[in-house]
């Protein structure tokens, strides 16, 4: 099995303060968090600082403070009409690292919803693929944006893999819950959100920009995230999957049966 090997245990927790990332070859990591839920962040502050990656939560956006008001202002279209709902909620919260990313002129991000596993060698991989992505043309490099996990159990077709190569274009996305991007695609999405507002989901919003702003789909292979909202550890809490052992291990089998026949 080619994908990445994925560990599940709690570790011990410890505090971690936001600085400038020295571990990743990124200029910030945001994590998204709905701030209520104790597991999700006791999780990701112990992953990380076992990992020793310096990161930034993203509160704002909870879905007890949004208004009727705050959707029409970011929201059109009738998929993301009506009242507030959790799919309103991540997609701000989205929205808002790009903001930041804008107005505190971080050139580049990783960002990670609160349920995201990372691979035990997730640290020299995301670093082999950043270098990667910096050969990039220009005009590709700025519009990226670089998909890193597991979660939707598809990958890049093997005709396409090549030797030493862990970025590739694809024609769409696959879930929000690990990628990385830069300053100027930030930008061009927090525009478009602002002038047009955000019309679909977070994942399918994405996949829509490529036509309507020219975003670039960039999928990594091996992956190096898995959502514990996927694979059963935790239940979602945007849409109605479950969590349990019956989910964990139905996900697992699914998994290395579709890796192995992936074409």
């Amino acid at each position: 099995m080619e994908e990445a090997h994925f560990h599940a245990a709690f570790l011990t927790f410890e505090s971690m303060q936001s600085q400038n990332n020295g571990v990743l070859n990124i200029d910030a990591v945001f994590v998204v968090h709905v701030k209520h839920d104790l597991e999700r962040e006791t999780w990701m502050q112990q992953q990380l600082n076992r990992l020793g990656i310096a990161f930034r939560w993203m509160l704002e956006a909870d879905l007890q403070e949004l208004s009727p008001e705050i959707i029409e202002q970011y929201f059109s279209g009738d998929e993301m009409a009506g009242a507030p709902r959790p799919a309103h909620s991540c997609a701000l919260k989205h929205l808002f690292i790009y903001r930041t990313m804008v107005q505190e002129n971080i050139g580049s991000a990783l960002i990670l919803e609160d349920d995201a596993i990372l691979s035990n060698n997730f640290v020299p991989l995301f670093n082999q693929m950043v270098e990667e992505w910096k050969s990039l043309p220009e005009a590709e490099r700025d519009m990226a944006l670089i998909n890193l996990e597991n979660s939707l159990q598809v990958w890049v077709p093997r005709k396409q893999r090549k030797k030493n190569q862990l970025l590739y274009a694809m024609p769409k996305g696959r879930a929000t819950g690990g990628y990385m991007l830069s300053k100027p695609l930030a930008k061009r999405i927090w525009n478009h959100a602002q002038e047009k507002g955000c019309h679909r989901p977070i994942d399918w919003y994405h996949n829509d920009l490529s036509g309507m702003i020219g975003l670039k789909h960039y999928w990594a292979h091996p992956t190096c995230v898995e959502q514990g909202s996927h694979n059963g550890r935790w239940k979602s809490l945007v849409d109605h999957k479950p969590a349990g052992w019956f989910r964990q291990i139905t996900w697992q089998v699914q998994l290395r049966i579709k890796s192995l026949f992936a074409p």
